[in-house]
């Protein structure tokens, strides 16, 4: 193998997780784009609550749970030693939330699939976090991105093979997909169990208990921040503004969330073995730049495709609303790092401190959004209580680091 060849396939093995986080982001970005058009309004508002479901119970549906299983687990000749009261926790949580959460969606939204379908694919939902967050404390870092995102994968090659066959492509077909490549990313966890080992760690209960609290009210807090947003949209205007709104989301904000996924998902790993406050301040100086250049020119590409005839974004109606989203998007990557910063070295005593923060936060939320007349006014709002909950991480960084 020539050098050049050789510098390329080391380039390609060790940024493998990164491409296939930019696959199922791509894939997903253009399933969004494709259904908006093959749906109804009504239809893809719908589709947009359930997308929002699964992020929000991939995200949350473990109650941190999986942040604790990060925490207190370690690596031992390739074999990952777990706590066995984590598990013995988290399984309980996951059944009883797939429960409840399908019983809520099923009794605000007529998705057109029964109650068992919906109950398989928030359970799956769920537990494909636990393979992911496994797989990736195991370094297997590309197998655990795709066992994650591969429904954002199939869900666009189903779209394609239904166009090419001229099927029609409904809701309820769509959720049986979700629920198809759901499971099939479940089952890929079967092969871990040998890198597995259950035993009891040296921690106290009380202070796993502590920890596990801490975590819950922080996810929680995350995913509320991260998905509110749209079933308030959709409270407030209707599916067919939330469809509108994510459409948005996803062409505007959706790329930046990819970046700081990868950020997040990346530095966590570096940040537990080794933090200098200069360095990270450096970092943190680098990613602002980085984030509005990238997203200078993404909008630029945009516009440009718009104005060729390629595909009508509804730019210059909507022309507030998408620097909001960007505005927020750079947020969320400056977030990703201070929360990657906090995951990594925060006590309890820190994630007490940042959880009473945010449900003062919450509080504010509550009685400001009955001001907002407008998804403009919901988005800023969001941006102004993002800067507030994530300025409290950079204080606690800096506290650590003084002290």
């Amino acid at each position: 193998m020539s050098n050049f060849k050789l510098i390329i396939h080391n380039l390609i093995r060790k940024h493998l997780s990164l491409i296939v986080l930019a696959v199922s982001s791509l894939s997903f970005f253009l399933s969004n784009i494709l259904l908006k058009d093959l749906l109804s309004d009504v239809q893809y508002g719908l589709y947009s609550i359930i997308v929002t479901y699964i992020a929000l119970l991939s995200l949350f549906g473990l109650f941190g749970c999986d942040q604790v299983l990060l925490r207190t687990s370690t690596i031992d000749k390739k074999v990952l030693v777990v706590d066995y009261r984590v598990i013995c926790i988290m399984l309980p949580i996951s059944l009883g939330v797939s429960l409840f959460s399908t019983y809520i969606i099923c009794m605000y939204y007529d998705l057109n699939v029964s109650y068992f379908s919906l109950f398989l694919l928030s359970f799956s939902a769920i537990l494909i976090k636990l393979s992911y967050q496994t797989s990736r404390m195991l370094s297997m870092f590309t197998f655990s991105q795709l066992t994650l995102n591969l429904w954002k994968i199939g869900l666009l090659f189903f779209i394609f093979f239904g166009v090419c066959i001229n099927t029609d492509i409904t809701l309820h077909v769509i959720i049986l997909c979700l629920l198809t490549f759901c499971l099939l990313s479940l089952a890929s966890f079967i092969p871990l169990f040998a890198r597995i080992k259950l035993k009891r760690l040296d921690y106290p209960s009380s202070y796993l208990l502590k920890l596990g609290s801490g975590f819950f009210i922080a996810m929680m807090s995350v995913s509320l921040l991260s998905f509110l947003d749209r079933f308030i949209i959709e409270q407030k205007f209707g599916l067919e503004k939330m469809g509108d709104y994510f459409f948005f989301v996803n062409l505007y904000l959706y790329p930046f969330i990819l970046v700081s996924t990868y950020i997040g998902f990346k530095e966590l790993v570096a940040f537990k073995k080794e933090f200098d406050m200069f360095l990270f301040k450096k970092r943190l100086i680098r990613i602002i730049i980085f984030s509005i250049l990238s997203g200078s020119i993404y909008f630029i590409i945009t516009l440009v495709l718009e104005r060729i005839g390629v595909y009508d974004f509804r730019i210059s109606a909507h022309i507030k609303l998408i620097f909001a989203l960007m505005i927020f998007g750079v947020i969320k990557i400056i977030s990703s790092l201070l929360s990657a910063a906090m995951g990594a070295r925060a006590d309890v005593k820190d994630l007490k401190k940042v959880n009473i923060f945010t449900i003062f936060l919450f509080v504010v939320l509550l009685i400001s959004i009955t001001l907002c007349s407008s998804m403009l006014n919901i988005v800023l709002l969001f941006i102004f209580i993002w800067v507030l909950r994530y300025s409290i991480y950079f204080i606690l960084l800096l506290n650590q680091y003084r002290d």
